[in-house]
């Protein structure tokens, strides 16, 4: 099994923190904070794909690493999995071929065609030929839905073989309704139902990002096993207003 599936068994839902700042020292502090994963976003940030694999080499064994990359394209889906980051989180997984074709990318054959790279996950060579033969149960591939036309079919995106578990994108799907940040309208939440419906009949784990521990509680009861509260920034930049208001 995964890492990401070990720790999902042994605690039922696991939570994190978006990361999009270049520092090692900071992903080593957060690391160590009780959290579960890290979510290094190169989708909505500046990171270099060299700097988060120093942030995860500098971060704590026991926390999960997981890179948001850029596109749901080939390219940067073997990229990001060569950093031996523990899961891949791939945006605008907008239709079942788009999934078949990640699922591709990332799975080394028979499963799917990943290239062989000589990369840190297959430790920069030493550990070749082991490594083709356990990567595609070590590592994990998360789609992201997050647009209506992703939702109408997520029970077929999530039946892909290769594809390991789905976190649901609300802002997003929220503007693909035409109702942008409206995140608690009832058609934003239905869609969110669907989606979570759709990984529970296959046995997958699904995930959301939220703002608040109370958010986070709830969306835990609601079934989301891969949550991701707040982010780097958010944090400290909330953390230092509420600071600066009470002196």
């Amino acid at each position: 099994m995964s890492r990401l599936t070990d720790a999902i068994e042994l605690k039922g839902s696991i939570l994190g923190t978006i990361v999009s700042v270049a520092s090692p020292p900071l992903a080593e502090a957060i690391s160590h904070c009780g959290l579960d994963w890290l979510f290094f976003d190169c989708e909505h940030s500046v990171l270099a794909l060299s700097d988060v694999q120093t942030m995860i080499q500098a971060m704590n064994h026991t926390c999960l690493s997981m890179i948001r990359i850029e596109e749901p394209l080939p390219v940067y889906v073997k990229r990001a999995l060569d950093t031996g980051c523990d899961a891949i989180i791939v945006p605008q997984v907008n239709s079942v071929e788009i999934a078949m074709a990640v699922a591709k990318a990332g799975k080394y054959a028979p499963l799917g065609g990943r290239s062989v790279g000589l990369g840190r996950a297959l430790r920069y060579g030493a550990k070749l030929a082991d490594g083709v033969k356990t990567e595609n149960a070590r590592s994990s591939i998360i789609v992201q839905i997050e647009h209506i036309d992703a939702v109408a079919c997520a029970e077929q995106i999530l039946a892909v073989d290769g594809v390991d578990g789905v976190i649901a994108g609300a802002y997003d799907l929220s503007s693909s309704l035409g109702i942008p940040n409206d995140i608690t309208n009832e058609r934003v939440q239905a869609a969110i139902g669907r989606t979570l419906a759709a990984a529970q009949a296959v046995g997958k784990p699904a995930g959301t990002f939220v703002r608040s521990a109370l958010a986070a509680r709830a969306e835990i009861k609601r079934g989301f096993q891969i949550v991701a509260i707040n982010s780097d920034l958010l944090q400290l930049t909330g953390a230092l207003a509420t600071l600066v208001g009470d002196v």
